[in-house]
Order: structure tokens, then sequence, then C-alpha cells
């Protein structure tokens, strides 16, 4: 994982852009890892905001949201507001919770924020 002096514990998680497709199984309704699954996936170059350039690292205090694919119009609103040229984000585009309004943020869980549905920014 690269990181320096780190020993997990039982409340260590690791996230799923980290494994490949096939390390999950999909027949059921809840995704599952399979057995025995690997991580092997670290190196993501687009692991950053694209606006601000930030890294996206655990631990620094932001968060990093997807870029609403599914929903053109919101989508085209974030791409405008950040002003960064002509640019289109693939799935693995991710934007920094510092381009966004407190307002904007839901809380999930102790730990976790989302964005509220439909957030033009």
């Amino acid at each position: 994982m690269k990181r320096k002096d780190w020993k997990s514990n039982r409340n260590s998680t690791l996230c799923s852009a980290h494994f490949t497709n096939d390390c999950f199984d999909r027949t059921e309704f809840l995704i599952t890892l399979k057995k025995n699954s690997v991580p092997t996936t670290f190196d993501n170059p687009k692991s950053e905001c694209p606006s601000c350039h930030r890294l996206r690292e655990y631990g620094r205090g932001y968060s990093f949201f997807k870029f609403p694919l599914d929903k053109p119009d919101i989508m085209k609103q974030w791409i405008a507001n950040i002003n960064i040229g002509p640019w289109s984000p693939s799935g693995d585009s991710f934007l920094c919770s510092d381009h966004f309004e407190p307002s904007c943020f839901q809380k999930k869980s102790q730990r976790k924020l989302s964005v509220h549905k439909d957030t033009l920014m």
C-alpha cells in the first residue's frame, strides 16, 4: 500500500477502487469481495482534483466526490463552476470538498459526507 509504518487493525478499510473488477461477486443484490482477493490498484493517475490538483490522500481532511455522470445537466454545471476549460470527467474523476459550499453536504455517518442529491455547487 506504500504507506510507511502503517499497520492494519480491525477497523481498517480499503475502498473498492484498489481492486480489479474480477475481484467482486455481483451475483446477489449486495456486491461482495471474493475470498482471497488482493488489492492491486494503487497508482491511479486521476486521483487528484482536476481544478486545484489536490491529491486524494487518506487523512488529509478533505472529501472527494465523483462527478454525476448520470446527471448531464448537473455535471455540466459542476464543470462550468470549476472553470478549467474544455475537459470531460471520466468515471475515475473526483472533485474535492473545497469546491462546494457547506450547505451542499449531508452527513451520512460519523466519518462520511455526501453531496446532497442534485447539488449544483
